[in-house]
């Protein structure tokens, strides 16, 4: 079983503890279990000033996959919020599409992006029931900061009335955000976080269905829808691989009525 593994620097003032280890690998089990699935390889984490982002390649002798992160340690929300972002870019397999994004042929990143941003929100609500319920470690004034954090990052979202309609508004925009900017090799605008935090929060009530991320996590078996830009090809090709289970056929019926626009 894949673990996390928290690398300090030498001389660093991130101060970071053995705790924020523990509470890494308890955020990345509750992941595993909404997922059904785990890391291949341990995950390296490591302060950034420039995080939070998945690093590929970077550890060339090692097998593993290395996290940034710039949450600060008395500040457990945002770690929450970045690795569970970070560790579901992971788990849906990004570092395979990423590169294709970068030649300019493949349009679904937009969707990764927001379902990432979804699973940090999801984390951080799973996270706060399991501390109501049980007692891992003492959690202090911390259970109060995840449902503020939470509840922030909600407020953030901008307001987008009718859903389908601000889809069908800013489709193509969105099918070229991550392609300009990585491309570019320049950092995402905020204005295309925003876009993806609209996409996320449209589908956070369907995020809760016990199988949801399990068929998310089945994004990994496919390979990348090149060449066409609708996401109802892409949500078709993924009904192939939900191998006739009627809660994963009724799950993806719900994302494809969010997200298909005629």
């Amino acid at each position: 079983m894949s673990k996390v593994i928290v690398v300090r620097r030498k001389g660093g003032d991130e101060d970071w503890g053995d705790e924020i280890e523990l509470l890494l690998n308890i955020v990345k089990d509750i992941m595993d279990n909404l997922f059904h699935k785990s890391a291949c390889e341990d995950v390296y984490v490591e302060y950034s000033e420039y995080g939070p982002m998945v690093v590929l390649g970077r550890y060339i002798n090692k097998k593993c996959y290395n996290i940034l992160l710039s949450a600060t340690s008395s500040y457990w929300a945002q770690f929450i919020y970045q690795f569970s972002h970070e560790y579901c870019h992971i788990l849906i397999g990004t570092e395979k599409t990423f590169p294709h994004c970068v030649a300019g042929n493949y349009y679904f990143m937009w969707l990764e992006e927001a379902l990432c941003e979804l699973a940090s929100l999801v984390t951080l609500q799973y996270t706060y029931w399991m501390w109501k319920y049980k007692c891992e470690f003492d959690k202090g004034n911390y259970m109060p900061c995840l449902e503020k954090y939470f509840v922030n990052q909600l407020s953030l979202v901008p307001e987008y009335g009718d859903f389908r309609t601000w889809l069908a508004d800013n489709y193509k925009v969105l099918t070229r955000d991550y392609i300009r900017e990585y491309q570019g090799n320049i950092r995402v605008d905020e204005s295309v976080r925003l876009r993806g935090a609209v996409v996320a929060h449209a589908l956070l009530p369907l995020s809760l269905h016990p199988k949801f991320w399990v068929l998310i996590g089945k994004l990994e078996e496919l390979q990348p829808f090149l060449g066409n830009d609708k996401i109802c090809m892409l949500l078709q090709a993924l009904s192939v691989v939900v191998e006739e289970d009627p809660a994963l056929v009724h799950c993806l019926k719900g994302i494809q009525d969010i997200l298909t626009t005629t």
